[in-house]
């Protein structure tokens, strides 16, 4: 019972986490952004998916180079980062606990 807690509460507090982050780059015209971060980094990792190439993505979404493309998503990793310790903040005691959490949710995510 208490591993289909947590996997559901990871799940739930992606989801979250995600929601927050597109709606954050949406809102702020960057829609682009977001569309690369889903299509290179989450979709292969939540769906199984092979990692599209970066050029294959410049063209998609007409990014001139595909360095710009690589900043792009260095910025939309680092709000994601920042949005989930956000969100695990709100959920737990101290500082140290954050930084726990955040370790077990990363090897959550990687398994």
């Amino acid at each position: 019972p208490q591993e289909c807690f947590n996997y559901t509460w990871k799940a739930q507090l992606l989801e979250r986490v995600l929601a927050q982050v597109r709606t954050d780059y949406t809102n702020q015209g960057m829609e682009t952004h977001w569309l690369l971060f889903r299509d290179r980094l989450l979709q292969p990792l939540l769906e199984d998916r092979p990692v599209p190439a970066l050029r294959e993505l410049c063209t998609r979404y007409g990014i001139d180079k595909q360095a710009t493309a690589s900043h792009m998503l260095t910025t939309v990793k680092r709000h994601f980062q920042t949005v989930l310790r956000s969100h695990v903040r709100q959920t737990v005691l101290d500082g140290q606990s954050v930084e726990e959490e955040l370790q077990d949710i990363t090897k959550f995510f990687r398994g």
